[in-house]
């Protein structure tokens, strides 16, 4: 079995991150899942809940397929930065597993750090 890219804390913080955006920031999902086509757009207009429709999405990505991950990483880069005072633990926490992962927000985008030996 493949190794998976992110570790289970990075993903429900990550996941956290996004769907903190989404309720209190009123981010649009909705669009990102139709702009980074990961659902048909027949199948997103018929779901009302943009929470339910993106929690369907991540629960389909495959955690060790770089490919399965890809098409979320802009949607985490855009809500990330989206300041919400009450949530700043979420972005610390995620800081830190991002790095134990290998990985860091680095102007506004996901970078892979140098390996270390």
């Amino acid at each position: 079995m493949a190794k998976e890219i992110f570790c289970r804390y990075t993903r429900e913080l990550a996941y956290q991150c996004i769907i903190n955006a989404v309720i209190y920031r009123e981010y649009d999902i909705k669009r990102d899942i139709s702009v980074y086509d990961l659902m048909p757009n027949s199948f997103i207009a018929r779901f009302y809940n943009a929470l339910e429709l993106f929690e369907l999405c991540w629960s389909r990505i495959n955690w060790a397929d770089r490919e399965s991950i890809l098409p979320f990483i802009p949607i985490l880069e855009n809500t990330y930065h989206i300041p919400y005072r009450r949530f700043t633990a979420v972005h610390k926490n995620l800081d830190v597993y991002l790095e134990k992962d290998g990985f860091r927000m680095q102007e506004g985008k996901l970078v892979r750090l140098p390996k270390r030996f």
